[in-house]
């Protein structure tokens, strides 16, 4: 029990930590002249990846293994790893 106490601990904390970031971010990326718009299309986008993999976790958890389970769910993240990388790039925070 203690592991699986840690294990929610950490998910929480760093699921916060990165849900908090990623608004810092969207917010330094919108114009302040369509702020509105661009946010609530941002966050819909971010939205969209959450919406349907948690639909379909329990599925995919009862048909594999664990293993492959977190597998599955690493490589649905690379797209979007791969696309916060691309607008870091696009779109440097200028300091």
């Amino acid at each position: 029990m203690p592991y699986l106490y840690g294990t929610i601990i950490s998910e929480n904390l760093s699921g916060g930590v990165m849900t908090s970031a990623f608004v810092a971010y969207l917010s330094r990326l919108c114009n302040l002249k369509f702020t509105a718009t661009q946010y609530a299309l941002f966050t819909a986008i971010m939205a969209v990846g959450r919406v349907f993999v948690q639909s379909t976790s329990g599925f995919l958890a009862e048909r594999f293994d664990w293993i492959a389970f977190f597998l599955i769910a690493s490589a649905a993240a690379l797209p979007g790893l791969i696309l916060l990388s691309y607008l870091m790039k696009r779109f440097p925070i200028e300091e």
